[in-house]
């Protein structure tokens, strides 16, 4: 699963401590594997926001506000909401200082991709990988999932990966 082997690439790099995951939960299988020995908090499995009460990230509270009690030093963040990306983002200032990598769900219309890339890129991230590419039934790219990381950890990768060859 190529998915697998790009994640457990880049834990090569990063020693993660944390998994921030927040939406969709069918997508996960690769996530809990590459990450199986590191604590996750999974927004929909948190007790304090079951039906029959809705809370939207973005709209009614923060991931900062949801987040403000967990110790992380080194997390990696996945979001796969359905196009509230980059109002969930908006609402993790603190979370993302605490945070090392960051996975998006990008449906490929409406300039989402460089949307995403842009404010990434804007607020101190460099994209790093794009993996989990899904297709229409005749072969054409509708959605991947954006790896970012900070600059200086980019350097470092890309400096390894010279060295590599």
């Amino acid at each position: 699963m190529l998915s697998v082997e790009r994640l457990q690439w880049l834990r090569e790099y990063i020693d993660f401590d944390t998994v921030v995951n927040v939406g969709s939960q069918e997508s996960t299988v690769f996530i809990d594997t590459v990450f199986s020995d590191l604590h996750c908090y999974k927004f929909d499995k948190d007790p304090k926001y079951k039906a029959p009460i809705t809370v939207e990230l973005g709209v009614d509270c923060s991931l900062d506000s949801l987040l403000v009690n967990e110790k992380f030093n080194s997390a990696f963040y996945k979001i796969d909401v359905d196009g509230s990306e980059l109002d969930i983002l908006k609402g993790s200032a603190q979370t993302l200082d605490r945070t090392s990598a960051v996975m998006i769900e990008c449906i490929l219309d409406d300039n989402r991709f460089y949307e995403r890339c842009t404010w990434m890129n804007s607020n101190g991230w460099r994209l790093i990988d794009v993996i989990d590419p899904i297709y229409r039934t005749k072969g054409m790219l509708i959605q991947v999932d954006l790896v970012f990381v900070r600059p200086s950890m980019f350097e470092k990768i890309e400096q390894s990966d010279y060295e590599k060859g």
